[in-house]
Order: structure tokens, then C-alpha cells, then sequence
């Protein structure tokens, strides 16, 4: 098989939250729901009130009054600017980016919601903890489709952005080609299948899901072989800017076109290896959405949509998302190069993913093109004149636009499902630029900063059971084009009192003059390290000491002298340098996922080290170590209630059923454990107490 054989058999998917933040809205306000709605950005230069996203009301700044013949026009603080426009304000011409004043003098009926504040800036926890649930759901869909044998390793999911993510889902779809290869086959009198009656009866019946998914549940259009409603042709002629703002001609479609219907139409036997993995991966993604689409519908109104793309490539998918929305989805055959170039060559450039912006204008700039078709009739040389500096190790950026415009583009989907790094930033402008001069004003800004990041990490911490490695401080001063970075190790102890001074000293070393003026700030945490957690280790390491206490275990069992106490001190010692690296085993220890399939982060095994020390420490062994200044472990099982004694706690600390025992990991109690003494704790061993026994007492209920 060749190069080109194996390219056009990957099947990826570029998913598409539609009006995501409006959506978000809805599902929290109901009365939303079909209503033309536009989400707003707080307004810097008005009163920047704390509002927490279940304020509904309070954040409802603006609401259509029936019976009044002249509403009020936003002002002040009601005057922000649009950062999502559901596509009912859309169709009456409201883009991302009016102002409130604009906003509703073209939409009357307008209700402008403002985003939560905290901080002095946008909290976007609910937008992103909605994120996380979509895309899980989205994910696990995929596993349901009928027929569908494939496991969650067998292909890759990449987070884009809190609203698109993209699928690479050429491992289930081949499964799935190979079982209508055998009806495909028999229809052409090949006679080379052997499968029983019951094995085509089945394979048959995924073929029917496949049409009647993608083709009658999706309405899956083609590219380039549609025939183009006026609203379908103006579309594919807006910029990427235009159709991130918002278009009027951005509508639904309820009907398939002619084009489209004729494809989904022909007999199997015509079906090409491209288009057989095409059409199982639009009915895949068309699945999905809708699965996606029944759980959060409310009142039976949609709430959460999704516009998908199907393609061989992620430049390609990505194009095809944006083609029809809002709730559609759209395939791009690159192996038909007519179709392709009917549908790819007159979008204009900027529309290509990765050339948009200041880049895509320089390109049309430099190589006098304004479209893709212009683009690819220039050939190599030509580019390679003008563009060779190298993008990468292996392609120059000539190679990339020859490709690009042709359709091609080899990047691979990487798995990933959670940030690589977190930010919180804000940006200062024009009056409200801070003097360098007034410090204290600058510092204000980055505890609050701080304090926004270190609640991300902490949410991020019982999810993912990980901490950043690296903490960077970017600066941005007016006339400035760029921020300029500072970056230190970031504490194991996630904290504001631990980060604070390391951000104050890396403000110190950018040095700047008294004279300038701060246009943005940004805190980044990011080389994050899982930390090692095994199943129940630290609730163990409980019982473990618990046990050996209520055994009578002396003090003077393990003297300083004693060589089991020595090996003991050298074990701790190891797992301490680990932790204080930042190691925390991570690199000892395999990766395996969720046993529910979910898009979490794989948990890591509780490393060798680990175990063997808090499986040997009694109470005064740790005790010892925190007279050491190693860790606050002393007088670990006393209970705030007094009267509680040692043995009373481990007979509570044994669950009994019928059938068996279990130990104390099932049966302690948060209150038994001493929480002045739990607070001294470095965080990530609070955290992974309290997530255990959060899950024990979930599981018990």
C-alpha cells in the first residue's frame, strides 16, 4: 500500500460546540432557550462587581420588556462588549464583538447576559467544567454506536479549545470497514467472504446504521458535490474572522441537498476504500452529536449542538466544521480533486487553519494571492523564494503552503484531553494601563491573578492528580508588541502563600522602568507532573499505623540504631527527594485509563517506594520525621473528639459484610482524622486524603 492509500484512509473528525457560551447560559436560565441571546464581557471601566455564575438574574443585564413601546439602551456597565451571539441574534445581523448600544438597535429582542466576575476579571470555571462534560459525553457516544467494538484506546481525542475538539477515528472506523468489506465483496461476486449467515446478517445491519446515521440522522452534506443553497455559497466566501464574529448566513438547513442525497444514494458496490471510511466516520460523529444534543435537551429545546467535520486530515476536518452550522456536519473527500477544488479553491486564504490573522495577511501580501486556488497555482520554487526559513526540523514554511493549498496536511492527532498549561492574565488598556511607579497597584493585580490560577490548579489537582512544574510571569508594556517572560521551578505546595513571593520575585526581575506603562499581565503554570497515587495508599498507610498502634507497638521498636529504622529513614528519605524534584514517581510507574472510558488523565500505580515506606512507619516513626521538619504527621489518628481512643477508632475502622472484611480504607472516617494536624500536611497529600475518602463515602451511600 502506498503513501498515499494509508492518507486517505485516516478518518478525522473536527467536533464544533455551537454558541457554546450562550448555550452554557441557557442551561443554567431555561427562559432562554430559542431566544436571540448574547453573552457579554464584563465592562473594565464600569463597577466590577463579583458575580457567581448562579446569579442568573443579576448577571441578566438586559431583557426584552413586552409591553414597553421604548427600551432603554444599554450604558454603563450594560454596555460591554459581545463575546457569543446565539444564531437567532445572528440571523438579525448581532456579531461578536458590538457593543450593547449596536447589539440591540439590531436585535430589539435582544437579552444580553454578562459573563460571572471574580477577581476583576471573567470567571470562566462554568464554561470550562461544561466543557469537560460535553466532551466526555461526546467521547463515550462514540463507544455506544451499535456494532461498535472498539475501546477508547483504540483511537485519539485532542482538546483544541473549550469549544472544538478533534478525533482521529481511523481505528474504530477501519473495524468497521473491514466487517462491510465482506457484504461490499459478496455483491461484486468477489466470493472470497466465508463469514456465517449470522455474521452477515450482523455486518449488513452496520452498514443500514451507517446510511441511517450519517445520512438521515446526520444529513451529512458532501463538499464540494453539494448543490449550494445563495445562504451556502455566501458562507463558504467568509473569512475565518467573519465566521468567528458571526454571519447571518451561518442558518440551518433542514433539508439535504441534491448532491449530497445522489452520494449517500449509490450502491455499495461503487463505494470507493475513502469514501466506505468517510461515510462510517460521519456516522460515528453523527451519533455522537446526537446523543450529545437528546442528554442536555431541556423544555424540548436544544441546548448543547455541535457542528462536526469529516475529513483525512485535520485541515481539512477543521474547514468542514464551519461549512454548514449551526447542528450539521459536512464531509471532504481529498481524494476527489475536482470536488476539492470546486469547494477548497475559491475560500480565501486566511479561511486555511493556522493562516489566519497578521500570517495569512502577510502571505497574500508577499505572494499577491487572495485565495486558496491562487495559492496552489504557484509552484514550489516560487514559494521557496520567497518563504525559506523553516517553520520546523522537517518541512519549511514553503513545503506548508504548497501542501496546505492542495489539500494536504500530515499533522497527526495528539492525545490530549486536559491543558498543558494554565493561564490567568489580564489585559490593561488605553486609560486603565498601570504605572509601573505604583507598585503596590501592579501587586494588587498579580495576587488576584495568582489567586485565579491557584483555584484552577486546585480543581485541576482532584481531577487529574498533578502539579506544575514550571510558573512563568509574562509582562506586556505599552508599545510593546510582545510580552516579555520570566520563569522559575514552581513550589510542590500549591498555595497562594507559596506562590506569591516566587511571582513578586520574577515581577523584580523584569526590571522595569518607573516611566512605563503595563498593558498585560499573565501568570502560566504549566510542565505538569502526575503525582503518584496509588488505589487507597494513603487511607492504607492509616490503617497500617493504626494497626501497629493498637498492637502496642512500642517506640523503642524502631531506635534510631536499629538498621530496620535506618532503612526505613533512607526509604523516606528517597520518596522526599522525589517529591521535592517534582519526580513524585511519575517516571517510575505505567500509565493505564479509567476503567469507565472516560477522557480523564490516566491515573498513575502507587510506586515501589512509596508503599514499602508508609507500610513499615508506625505514629512515632513519623512523628520523628516531623521533628525532622520532613512531614507534619504527629499524633495522625488523634480525633477531635477526645474521648475517642485508639482502639475505639480501629474497631470502628472495620467494615463487615456476609461475605469479607475490609479495612480501614473502608470504614475511617474524615472526622477521625485530626484536621489541625491534616492542614499542616504539604496540599497534595490533603488532597489525595479527602478525594479518597470522598469516594468512600460516595461508594457507601
Amino acid at each position: 500500500m502506498n503513501l498515499d492509500e494509508c492518507y486517505h484512509r485516516r478518518t478525522i473528525v473536527h467536533f464544533d460546540l455551537d454558541a457554546f457560551y450562550v448555550a452554557c447560559e441557557r442551561e443554567l436560565n431555561p427562559a432562554l432557550l430559542n431566544q436571540p441571546v448574547a453573552v457579554s464581557q464584563y465592562n473594565p471601566h464600569g463597577n466590577l462587581q463579583e458575580t457567581h455564575s448562579s446569579e442568573i438574574e443579576k448577571r441578566l443585564l438586559l431583557k426584552p420588556e413586552p409591553q414597553a413601546t421604548n427600551r432603554p439602551l444599554p450604558h454603563g456597565d450594560t454596555n460591554g462588549s459581545m463575546i457569543a451571539v446565539s444564531y437567532e441574534a445572528r440571523r438579525q445581523g448581532v456579531k461578536r464583538g458590538d457593543r450593547g448600544v449596536d447589539a440591540v438597535n439590531k436585535c430589539p429582542g435582544l437579552f444580553i447576559v454578562q459573563v460571572p466576575v471574580k477577581r476583576g476579571k471573567a470567571d470562566l470555571t462554568m464554561y470550562r467544567r461544561a466543557s469537560n462534560r460535553i466532551m466526555e459525553s461526546l467521547i463515550l457516544s462514540i463507544l455506544d454506536f451499535p456494532g461498535n467494538a472498539s475501546k477508547r484506546n483504540d483511537f485519539k481525542v485532542e482538546k483544541a479549545s473549550i469549544d472544538e475538539i478533534y478525533i482521529d477515528l481511523t481505528g474504530p472506523v477501519t473495524i468497521m470497514t473491514q466487517r462491510i468489506h465482506s457484504i461490499r465483496d459478496k455483491n461484486r461476486n468477489v466470493g472470497i467472504s466465508s463469514n456465517s449467515k449470522a455474521e452477515t446478517l450482523s455486518n449488513l445491519q452496520l452498514w443500514k446504521d451507517v446510511i441511517h446515521y450519517a445520512k438521515e440522522l446526520g444529513g451529512t452534506s458532501i463538499g464540494g458535490i453539494e448543490i449550494m443553497t445563495e445562504n451556502s455559497q455566501a458562507a463558504n466566501q467568509l473569512s475565518k474572522h467573519e465566521i468567528r464574529k458571526g454571519s447571518k448566513f451561518q442558518t440551518f438547513e433542514s433539508t439535504m441537498d441534491a448532491g449530497s442525497q445522489r452520494w449517500w444514494d449509490k450502491p455499495l458496490p461503487e463505494w470507493t476504500e475513502t469514501e466506505l471510511h468517510l461515510a462510517c466516520g460521519s456516522a460515528l460523529a453523527a451519533f455522537a452529536r446526537h446523543n450529545v444534543q437528546m442528554k442536555f435537551r431541556q423544555d424540548n429545546a436544544d441546548v448543547f449542538t455541535l457542528s462536526a467535520g469529516v475529513s483525512s486530515n485535520k485541515t481539512l476536518a477543521k474547514l468542514a466544521s464551519g461549512l454548514k452550522k449551526p447542528n450539521q456536519q459536512t464531509v471532504i473527500n481529498p481524494s476527489d480533486e475536482g470536488a476539492l477544488q470546486k469547494l477548497f479553491h475559491p475560500m480565501p486564504v486566511s479561511r486555511l487553519r493556522g493562516l489566519g490573522g497578521k500570517l495569512g495577511e502577510d502571505i497574500m501580501a508577499k505572494l499577491n494571492v487572495s485565495t486558496v486556488g491562487d495559492l496552489a497555482q504557484l509552484p514550489l520554487t516560487t514559494l521557496e523564494a520567497v518563504y525559506s526559513k523553516s517553520v520546523d526540523e522537517e518541512k519549511s514554511m514553503a513545503h506548508h503552503l504548497y501542501e496546505i493549498s492542495r489539500g494536504i496536511c500530515m499533522e497527526e492527532v495528539s492525545e490530549r484531553t486536559i491543558e498543558k498549561s494554565m493561564s490567568s492574565g489580564k489585559t490593561f488598556r488605553g486609560a486603565l494601563a498601570l504605572s509601573v511607579s505604583d507598585e503596590a497597584t501592579v501587586l494588587s493585580w498579580i495576587s488576584e491573578l495568582l489567586g485565579s490560577l491557584i483555584e484552577r490548579l486546585e480543581d485541576d489537582y482532584d481531577t487529574n492528580t498533578r502539579l506544575p512544574g514550571l510558573l512563568s510571569l509574562s509582562i506586556r508594556v505599552v508599545g510593546s508588541h510582545a510580552h516579555a517572560s520570566k520563569s522559575c521551578k514552581a513550589p510542590s505546595n500549591l498555595s497562594h502563600e507559596s506562590f506569591y513571593p516566587l511571582i513578586v520575585k520574577l515581577y523584580k526581575q523584569h526590571c522595569l522602568k518607573l516611566e512605563e506603562m503595563i498593558q498585560g499581565i499573565t501568570i502560566t503554570a504549566s510542565n505538569f507532573n502526575v503525582i503518584s497515587c496509588g488505589k487507597g495508599s494513603i487511607l492504607n498507610a492509616f490503617e497500617r499505623m493504626s494497626q501497629m498502634s493498637s498492637q502496642g507497638l512500642s517506640n523503642s521498636s524502631l531506635a534510631t540504631g536499629s538498621s530496620k529504622h535506618a532503612s526505613l529513614d533512607t526509604d523516606w528519605q528517597h520518596l522526599s527527594q522525589l517529591q521535592e524534584n517534582g519526580d513524585n514517581g511519575a517516571n517510575h510507574v505505567p500509565k493505564k485509563h479509567n476503567a469507565d472510558d472516560t477522557i480523564a488523565v490516566g491515573r498513575m500505580q502507587s510506586n515501589e517506594t512509596e508503599t514499602r515506606v508508609t507500610g513499615k512507619a508506625n505514629i512515632s516513626t513519623f512523628a520523628k520525621k516531623r521533628r525532622h521538619g520532613t512531614i507534619p504527621i504527629e499524633n495522625w489518628f488523634q480525633s477531635k473528639k477526645q474521648s475517642r481512643s485508639t482502639s475505639t477508632i480501629m474497631s470502628n475502622s472495620t467494615v463487615k459484610d456476609s461475605s469479607k472484611t475490609t479495612s480501614v480504607s473502608g470504614g475511617l472516617r474524615y472526622e477521625d482524622i485530626d484536621q489541625g494536624v491534616l492542614a499542616e500536611l504539604p496540599f497534595h497529600i490533603q488532597a489525595m486524603v479527602r478525594k479518597e475518602m470522598k469516594q468512600l463515602k460516595t461508594k457507601r451511600l
